[in-house]
Formats: structure tokens, sequence, C-alpha cells
């Protein structure tokens, strides 16, 4: 699961030796809705069937609720876990539950209120920790979510999600040692975790650890070969390593699984003007603006790439398009 791209750092101009690339989206950052496989929607159905044995209870909407969550029948469920609440105000279940459903839809400050009711009737319960904590996050409140998700793992220490997400608010505020640390939690529960291994080397590559950096996404590479962002970023790793045959076919990779990664082919651009392959490089930097005319890197890029083949007319023109989008 991904999300919340942000921009770490701007790209340098090709003339310069080091290729530095933002880090791409955070790995396990999505409260999306994926429909659960045959035996999740299974023990739903079966949840379901034993509640219906007392269908006038609250149990029987929370246990509908959950099979419509598991289906992504998303304003059902919330239906379902709203009328479980009428029968019982004081099923926590069914608020946390709630919560899930609104952070599925995108309705931030509605799943904070459920998940703050819940905490109200149980102040020991991790899920509603974790809820509150990734809608906060999400909202900005980076030190309101670190709070939470840290209430979260204290009553549940092996909580993947919760270190995930815990990690991902500490590297926002620049706490890299934090986030490390919290991604390697998630991989010593799970080493399985793709998402992680993509985070710690994000983080470590921010950090200057070019090495780590290169070994955590080449493992996440294995574990999720089709994964675009990592062969970005461990481009850019190896770019800055020097490495630059290497970066070129990492972002080749990327392309080719990833055909409108703008920030691949600024990437393979700056690595190829680096290299004095100026032609090759304003070809990418141009693929690039055409799938994103508003990154301002790529006219910069071309700008020096221009420059260098003597356009300084094109070179000038480019360097105001850039000026213009970072205004």
């Amino acid at each position: 699961m991904r999300l919340l791209t942000i921009r770490w750092a701007s790209y340098l101009l090709l003339t310069a030796v080091l290729l530095s690339m933002p880090p791409a989206a955070f790995g396990g950052q999505v409260h999306g809705c994926v429909t659960q496989n045959d035996a999740g929607q299974a023990k739903a159905k079966a949840d379901v069937a034993e509640a219906k044995k007392s269908y006038y209870r609250a149990d029987y909407y929370e246990a509908l609720g959950n099979e419509d969550l598991a289906k992504c029948n998303i304003d059902a469920a919330i239906a379902d876990f709203t009328t479980a609440i009428a029968k019982n105000p004081k099923y926590v279940e069914a608020y946390s539950d709630r919560g899930s459903a609104y952070l599925t839809k995108g309705d931030m400050d509605a799943a904070i209120a459920d998940a703050t009711s819940a905490i109200e009737l149980n102040p020991f319960f991790p899920n509603a920790y974790y809820n509150r904590g990734f809608a906060r996050q999400v909202e900005g409140d980076v030190d309101g979510a670190i709070a939470d998700l840290t209430k979260a793992i204290e009553f549940n220490s092996r909580f993947e999600k919760a270190y995930m997400v815990r990690g991902n608010s500490k590297r926002t505020k620049g706490d890299l040692d934090g986030a490390i640390a919290d991604y390697t939690k998630v991989i010593e529960i799970n080493p399985r975790s793709a998402d992680a291994y993509f985070n710690r080397g994000a983080a470590r590559r921010t950090r200057g650890d070019l090495d780590g950096a290169i070994a955590d996404l080449t493992k996440t590479i294995q574990i999720d070969p089709n994964l675009a962002e990592a062969y970005v970023n461990r481009g850019a790793a190896r770019a800055s390593k020097g490495g630059l045959d290497g970066a070129i076919a990492d972002f080749t990779k990327a392309i080719a699984i990833k055909p409108d990664s703008a920030e691949a082919y600024v990437g393979r651009g700056a690595a190829k003007g680096t290299k004095g392959d100026m032609d090759g490089a304003i070809a990418d930097f141009t693929k690039a603006i055409e799938i994103n005319p508003n990154l301002a890197e790529a006219y910069l890029n071309r700008s020096a790439a221009r420059y260098t083949k003597g356009d300084a007319d094109g070179a000038n023109a480019d360097s105001a398009a850039a000026a213009r989008l970072e205004k």
C-alpha cells in the first residue's frame, strides 16, 4: 500500500555529478479498499450467519458491516455500523470499524471522531489509536499521529501497520533514525514487507547511506519486481554513487513498468546528461514535460542540457518556464 507523495529535494542540474531525486511515495500508507480474498469473505459471511441468530442485536449489523467492508461496499458498511451503534451506543468495535470505513472513504474528520469515541469507551483499544493516528497523519497533524500510533504499539507490540505509519510520520518530521528504526521493526515482524524495505531504503538514501539504500531497494525489487518507484529510487542512489550505467538501467526498467513516470524520465535524462549524452538527455526531459507539464525540474535540466549544446534561446525559455512553475 502506498500513498503520500512528497517532494523531498529538487533535482540537481545535470551538470552536477550527483543526481538528487526525491524519494518516491511512502509505502504502506494507503487506506484504500482492496476486496478480500475468498477466505476473508467466507469468514465475514460466517460471522453474519452466526449473528443472524440474533437479528435484532447490534452484533448482526456489526457482522454485516464487516462483510460489506470485505466487499468494498463502503457506504453500506457505514450504514451497517451506524445501525449497530444505534442499537448499542457503547459498541467499541462498531465505532472503530466505522472509523476504518471512513478512512477508506477518505473522510478523515469522521474517522477521527469515531476513533475518539472508541477510545473514550475503551482506552486500551489499539485499532482505534491506529485509525486516529493514520487520519491525523493524512491531515498533517504529525505529532498527534505519532502519539496515537505509539499508543497503538504500546497495546500491541507487533502492530505492523502502526510501526509503518509511525515511521512515515517520523520521516515527514525529518527524524530519519526514528523512521528507520520503525521500518526495521516492520521487517522483523514481516520479512516479506516490500513497503518496509522500500521506505527504509528511501530514508537511508535521504540520510546519505547510499549503500544501505541500494541494498534495501534491491530487496524491495526482489519481493516486488514490478514496483517502478523502487527502480527510480535505486537508480537515483546509484547515480549519486557515480554508477551511471546502472542508474540508466534502473530508470529504463521503471519506464518499462510505468511509462507515464515523469520522474524516471528526468532521472534517466540527468544520468545521460552527466555522461555527456545531451541529445538523449533532452529527449528524456522533453518526454517528462509531455507527461507532466508542471514539473519544474524537467525544464531546469533541459535548460542546462540546451545551454551545454549552445542553444541559449531554448535554455533561457526553459529556465523561464521553470521559474514560473516554482513561484
